[in-house]
């Protein structure tokens, strides 16, 4: 099973954009569907029982959202994804429990010179970061969701980790997802496989529901059918060349590990952690 999943509306379920006089149909709205990933036996993105009881269990089971954001989002990534991190740092963030440990850490080291009222704490705000940012340009986005799950990517060597938080609720009495964390490894070759695989699912299923958009008669919704071939097209094309990219291993991102390690050093040596970092 694919580890990347999606289902798209059927057109019947797709809502034009726009005011009730003024509506449309665009490319991206008509990427709405639902989306979850299948991980070591967890499905992330996938509601609880307990909390579609809560709201309607008629609700969908997974996101439902548009599937272009997903993908956007995912291969935003792609630079990230390819570029390796240096075996300790792996080793701090590769489990759920070890990422959560390392940032509860930081937190703990940075906690008082952050609180300051000076240049002190604008200075420890910016080391923080610099420790820290490397780890949100490998995550994920959710930010289109409430407590949305937050999913990073950490490679090293021929491995690459898949390590997933998911907010708890804020009454603390359920869980909105049925995955409430976890951690994934895997060949590195074998998630390029699944990228580029999941790209190629869906631009084969837009074009098939282009092709029902394109038939269909819309009534009074706007709908500009040789632009949007023309959007699907650029899009596809688009895609594709950024998968053969990434499968070549081009646009690596370039982080300055040297400095990340240092400021780790200088940190363990002037926090009173010196059995914690490193």
């Amino acid at each position: 099973m694919p580890i990347f999943q999606f289902k798209l509306k059927p057109l019947g379920h797709i809502l034009p954009w726009g005011s009730t006089h003024e509506q449309s149909i665009h490319w991206f709205g008509l990427s709405d569907g639902e989306y979850w990933m299948e991980l070591n036996g967890a499905s992330l993105y996938e509601y609880s029982e307990n909390f579609r009881k809560r709201i309607d269990l008629n609700a969908s089971r997974y996101v439902d959202y548009y599937i272009s954001r997903f993908v956007e989002d995912l291969f935003e990534l792609l630079p990230h994804l390819q570029e390796q991190i240096p075996q300790e740092l792996y080793e701090k963030v590769n489990t759920q429990s070890s990422l959560w440990a390392y940032k509860k850490e930081l937190q703990s080291c940075f906690s008082e010179e952050e609180d300051a009222d000076n240049e002190k704490a604008e200075a420890a705000f910016e080391r923080h970061q610099l420790l820290t940012s490397w780890i949100d340009e490998r995550t994920l986005s959710s930010g289109h969701l409430v407590a949305g799950p937050k999913l990073c990517f950490f490679r090293c060597g021929d491995k690459i980790s898949l390590v997933w938080e998911c907010p708890p609720e804020k009454d603390g009495n359920i869980d909105r997802w049925t995955s409430t964390g976890g951690e994934m490894e895997m060949e590195y070759d074998d998630l390029v496989k699944e990228i580029a695989d999941l790209s190629r699912r869906f631009f084969a299923a837009m074009e098939n529901q282009m092709a029902q958009a394109c038939a269909k008669d819309w009534g009074e919704i706007r709908i500009d059918k040789r632009n949007l071939q023309n959007e699907h097209s650029q899009r596809a094309e688009a895609y594709r060349h950024q998968i053969e990219e990434f499968k070549k291993g081009s646009h690596a991102a370039c982080t300055n590990w040297t400095e990340i390690i240092q400021q780790y050093t200088q940190t363990k040596n002037t926090s009173g952690h010196e059995n914690q970092l490193f």
